[in-house]
């Protein structure tokens, strides 16, 4: 019964030293237990698309494969995932309906939609986490959003008897600061909440040096483990037939963009090879 600490999985090494990098691991191993130990229970949330979030998609894969852990995925229903998660006999999808589409219409006052949207979102989570799923022995969650997720996560990991990971990918009230502006109290409360409540992690993880000092120096918190972004084993580079291939099958859109310029990617096409820059998940 009692939740145990659980190492990440081995990755491979950045030139940083101290850093790891994201990626799936090479030649997974399940980590033997004790003796009449159960293996570790994971629960990996995502309060969005969990098929646009290649990096708890190898968390989880990670944790299946060379922890031997029992993963539930908890997140919206969306995208689907990469088939060796969708398929692995270890993860299982809890997946939740998004907030009413209503919430996000201009014609709705922001604080109402925002209090119906956290509302849902804490009924959502409380229910499946705390009491749909089996007990876990860890709770892993992507931040942002953060609100209501830390309080939700935190509670169930204090009635379960859990450990709680916070996965940090950004700040949540400097996504909140763009679109209510800097000066807005519902940023300041947003900004306090995360401060405060991020705390109730028993280990983080930040995808920079710069994220993990910055926790350390303005929020106290000292244990962030920094785990870089890297593609997994199974990203390759592309072949030139299979690069002109794509660019082909992007030229109409290309060519009708507002925001094509003369001598960029689209001259190209026809011959030389286009360089094109992307970023490495996909925020919605």
């Amino acid at each position: 019964g009692r939740a145990r600490a659980v190492a990440m999985p081995p990755r491979r090494r950045s030139e940083r030293a101290g850093a790891t990098d994201a990626g799936a691991p090479s030649n997974p191993r399940p980590v033997p237990t004790a003796a009449g130990e159960k293996p570790a229970r994971v629960q990996v949330v995502v309060l969005g698309d969990f098929g646009r979030s290649p990096r708890m998609q190898y968390h989880a894969l990670s944790l299946a494969d060379s922890l031997g852990a029992d993963v539930d995925v908890v997140a919206y229903v969306g995208s689907e995932p990469r088939r060796e998660v969708a398929v692995h006999p270890n993860i299982r999808m809890a997946l939740i309906p998004p907030p009413p589409r209503w919430t996000t219409s201009r014609r709705v006052p922001r604080i109402v939609a925002l209090a119906v949207r956290v509302a849902t979102q804490t009924a959502q989570m409380l229910w499946t986490t705390a009491v749909a799923l089996p007990r876990p022995t860890h709770v892993l969650l992507q931040t942002p959003p953060c609100v209501p997720s830390f309080a939700v996560c935190g509670l169930v990991c204090f009635i379960r008897r859990a450990k709680f990971v916070i996965d940090w990918h950004n700040f949540a009230y400097t996504l909140m600061a763009l679109k209510f502006g800097t000066s807005s109290p519902i940023v300041f409360v947003a900004r306090v909440y995360e401060r405060m409540l991020g705390r109730l992690g028993h280990a983080h993880l930040a995808v920079t040096d710069a994220m993990a000092t910055w926790l350390h120096e303005r929020w106290g918190i000292t244990n962030a483990v920094v785990l870089h972004d890297a593609p997994p084993e199974f990203f390759r580079p592309a072949s030139v037939t299979e690069t002109r291939a794509l660019m082909r099958r992007l030229a109409p859109a290309l060519e009708a963009s507002p925001a094509r310029v003369p001598g960029d990617c689209c001259d190209a096409i026809g011959g030389g090879d286009p360089l094109t820059t992307t970023t490495t998940t996909t925020t919605t």
